[in-house]
């Protein structure tokens, strides 16, 4: 009896060790893949370079140093930071990145491989989605290489907040899978994983991808209803766990996001800008030619020519190599079809939703489903259409080793698929560039060259001229080199972070100047920037400049309508950028009158027209130096002396959250900072805890009694402390469930 006891521990070793290799070999083709960035060759650009790098040094800084980044000071006059779900401050890898904060520093180089790891997670969770599916280790390490370098992961990497929430994809699927196909306990357990790894994803700061995922687990789970409607009241059950347990851990980041939208320019859009990346029929000829129309590798946008804006390259990007495509079809040969019907239906309803106006589905989804009309870009849906092609290739493969199916037309279908290829040459426009030109068709010889080599290769296999090794060596190798020139440069710009990021003369200066006086300064003029938008939190010093999707709607509305100069004054502004019109080059020029960072005033009016009011206060004879305008009457009285205003107001404190100010006056005054104001920033006034007030629209006050008074303002988080314990219960309960669960599992084993 014991014999046979040695052999099964034998396989199960022999079955680990063979994963190891698979999952080490992810490692090197990502190491192979990235090699440029790996050895500093090249750098990630973009939305990396320009937003999500200095977020993560913000955020790792902050909490460094023992406070919660809820507010950016440093940028816009201050803005929201955490209230941004693309902070993603809460997600387990960016908070590792604390650890990584060194020198005053974050090593961008650190950040990028951190993220290039998280492909790894999307390689592994494919590999084992496949090995649940009862398909062959080597087809299993296919798939997960295939999908864990697929083109949309690669020209979306710069956009870390997307690929951060969509690589768990795999695993989502694995667990949603166990536990609809389980009973009792078991169910419950992978269930509970599923909707663990939904709301970790959701964390990422990625609110339209996990509504995405949604719409993948309710076709899984309406599938399997529909298979066994007996069941229907227990399926049901685990989806809406898996809803639960998600919405306790996101909650805390995704309520102060949904709240803070309607102070931002991106709080409503209408149906034209929602469906404005509608995955454009024309663009299924880059399943076989990725770069047919240009391509906007390391941020040359001039070769694009496809449907819409350059960035819709990108947006409408779903190249997984042509083998997988092929492989595919040949899922169809199964004798077990009802294997195949969940992915195709997975492909075709996120395809059809993936083309947005293009297809009715998408309107029809918009006007009855609630959640729609918050998912932006239709095309984001194409990550579904990727898992699900992916997983049919898997299928296909296994047919082709199992069935080895008669396959005639192969050849045919080949040349057919080349001739399309080749016939596509003629169709290109004769204004498109001669590189753009070029680019195309390099992409058509290649695309033509790995269409014959892989029938090749399959025949090959089926006349039996080819064992059933080689020819998976060969079908894995052929797809990676596919995958690799499509996209191993994409993402190796030029620029090097340390020197776009790091402080040389001017930023130096601004340095220094602020810590003599608080004091804000301009990076931009009409003729373009002297430093990078986004510097200012990046070297801590405030600037009225910056690039972030979610900036206060009253402040940009206000630097719009006011005159350029009364904004900088009001907005504290002692230094502005302008064009040197001696040496025709952007130089720094110092402002002779600024309104300080905090001040007093005593005369004051209402307007309760919001856009009345910022005329108003655009006036040229308009006092803004000496009278405010409210929206609303303020609860204070007119001084009748004007003697008696001459108060004064020292700001004694300033950090990320707070601001303490020491005022003493001898009349009632109006505090204005010259901050943003939003409705979050309350202030406590000799230990009087009140909500501020807009002042001159855009600006931060607060009404301040005779006498010397200790003011502080403060921001709070409506909801955030109690939703923050939800998540860590949750996540520490499901931890806990979890360890418990493997722990029975170990237990009952050893007996």
């Amino acid at each position: 009896m014991a014999k046979p006891a040695k052999k099964e521990v034998s396989k199960i070793t022999f079955s680990k060790i063979e994963t190891t290799i698979y999952i080490a070999i992810l490692v090197i083709l990502l190491f192979v893949f990235f090699h440029e960035i790996i050895f500093k060759k090249g750098f990630f650009w973009e939305d990396f370079l320009e937003q999500n790098y200095p977020c993560r040094l913000y955020a790792a800084r902050a909490l460094h140093n023992g406070q919660f980044p809820f507010w950016n000071p440093y940028i816009f006059g201050g803005l929201p930071f955490f209230a941004d779900a693309f902070s993603g401050v809460l997600f387990p890898s960016n908070l590792l990145l604390t650890f990584a904060y060194v020198g005053n520093w974050l090593s961008y180089y650190v950040v990028e491989i951190f993220i290039i790891l998280h492909l790894l997670i999307a390689g592994i969770g494919m590999y084992y989605f496949a090995i649940n599916n009862n398909l062959r280790k080597k087809i299993a390490f296919f798939m997960s290489m295939v999908y864990m370098l697929n083109g949309r992961f690669i020209v979306h990497l710069t956009h870390t907040q997307m690929i951060q929430t969509f690589v768990f994809i795999p695993f989502v699927f694995l667990f949603l899978q166990k536990g609809l196909n389980r009973q009792g306990l078991k169910a419950v357990y992978s269930i509970v994983i599923c909707g663990f790894i939904l709301g970790l994803a959701g964390l990422a700061g990625y609110p339209q991808a996990v509504l995405i995922i949604i719409v993948g687990i309710s076709l899984f789970t309406l599938y399997h209803i529909i298979l066994n409607p007996s069941k229907t009241i227990s399926l049901s059950s685990y989806f809406f766990l898996i809803l639960i347990i998600c919405a306790a851990i996101i909650a805390c980041q995704y309520i102060p996001t949904y709240l803070l939208l309607k102070y931002t320019l991106r709080g409503e859009y209408p149906y034209s800008e929602i469906v404005e990346g509608s995955f454009h029929p024309l663009r299924f000829i880059t399943f076989l030619i990725p770069n047919f129309f240009g391509t906007t590798a390391r941020g040359n946008y001039s070769t694009y020519f496809g449907p819409g804006p350059y960035y819709q390259y990108w947006e409408q990007m779903a190249y997984i190599g042509i083998l997988p495509i092929i492989l595919a079809g040949f899922s169809f040969y199964k004798r077990n079809r009802k294997q195949i019907y969940l992915p195709i239906i997975l492909v075709i309803v996120s395809l059809l939703i993936a083309l947005g106006r293009h297809f009715p589905l998408h309107i029809l989804l918009y006007k009855f489903v609630p959640f729609f009309k918050d998912v932006r870009t239709p095309a984001k849906f194409l990550n579904l259409t990727i898992f699900g092609i992916v997983w049919l290739s898997g299928i296909g493969l296994e047919n082709i080793i199992s069935i080895k199916p008669k396959a005639r037309r192969l050849v045919l279908i080949g040349i057919v698929l080349s001739i399309i290829c080749l016939v596509l040459i003629f169709f290109l426009p004769k204004q498109v560039t001669q590189l753009a030109k070029s680019i195309a068709v390099r992409d058509i010889i290649k695309s033509i060259v790995i269409i014959l080599l892989g029938v090749f290769f399959i025949r090959l296999y089926l006349n039996n001229k080819l064992t059933k090794n080689y020819f998976l060596g060969f079908i894995i190798a052929l797809a990676f080199v596919d995958i690799f020139a499509f996209g191993y440069k994409y993402n190796s710009g030029d620029t090097d972070p340390e020197m776009y990021w790091g402080a040389n003369r001017i930023v130096n200066f601004f340095k220094s100047e602020s810590q003599k006086e608080m004091i804000r300064v301009n990076i931009r003029s009409r003729e373009g920037l002297i430093l990078p938008r986004n510097i200012g939190y990046v070297q801590e010093f405030a600037t009225i400049d910056g690039y972030h999707p979610l900036a206060l709607k009253r402040y940009i509305t206000s630097s719009q309508i006011l005159d350029r100069e009364r904004f900088f004054t009001l907005m504290n502004v002692k230094y502005k950028t302008a064009l040197d019109s001696t040496t025709n080059r952007l130089t720094i020029k110092p402002r002779e009158f600024y309104l300080p960072r905090a001040k007093l005033f005593y005369d004051w009016e209402v307007n309760q027209n919001p856009e009345s009011l910022l005329n108003q206060l655009n006036k040229p004879d308009f006092p803004f130096d000496t009278k405010v305008i409210f929206e609303q009457n303020a609860n204070i009285e007119r001084p009748i002396d004007l003697i008696v205003t001459n108060g004064t107001a020292k700001i004694t404190s300033y950090s990320l959250n707070k601001i303490k100010v020491n005022v003493e006056t001898q009349s009632p005054a109006i505090l204005v900072l010259s901050e943003n104001y939003f409705p979050n920033w309350l202030v406590r006034i000799n230990g009087q805890v009140s909500k501020t007030i807009p002042v001159d629209y855009f600006l931060r006050g607060c009404v301040v009694p005779v006498g010397n008074n200790q003011v502080e303002f403060f921001y709070q988080e409506h909801y955030f402390v109690p939703l923050f314990i939800v998540c860590i219960i949750t996540i520490l309960a499901s931890i806990i469930f979890i360890l418990s669960r493997i722990f029975l599992v170990k237990k009952q084993s050893n007996l």
